[in-house]
């Protein structure tokens, strides 16, 4: 796995860790692959970026049984679940 980007089992696999960074991609991809991978993928919300100039995201993302954890740097966005629901909505 990469520094910035991959999936890696820990110890004895009940812990999975995703690593996701838009610095990976290049410029003009950085959005559509975030979008797609970390929002879509990851975790399940629509993406809307307040800028998309420098737009960026650094997420790590701990998975065990009964528990999920995120950490995450990333520009300033709107965070959406599907269906827009105004209780659904998360600013960042």
């Amino acid at each position: 796995m990469s520094a910035s980007s991959g999936v890696a089992t820990v110890g004895n696999s009940d812990c999975v860790v995703v690593r996701f960074s838009t610095a990976d991609y290049a410029p003009h991809e950085r959005l559509d692959a975030c979008r797609e991978i970390y929002g879509r993928t990851l975790s399940k919300r629509d993406i809307e970026p307040l800028s998309a100039e420098r737009f960026h995201t650094e997420a790590t993302l701990r998975r065990m049984p009964g528990l999920g954890i995120v950490t995450a740097r990333r520009s300033a966005a709107i965070y959406r679940l599907p269906g827009n629901s105004s209780t659904a909505t998360m600013l960042s």
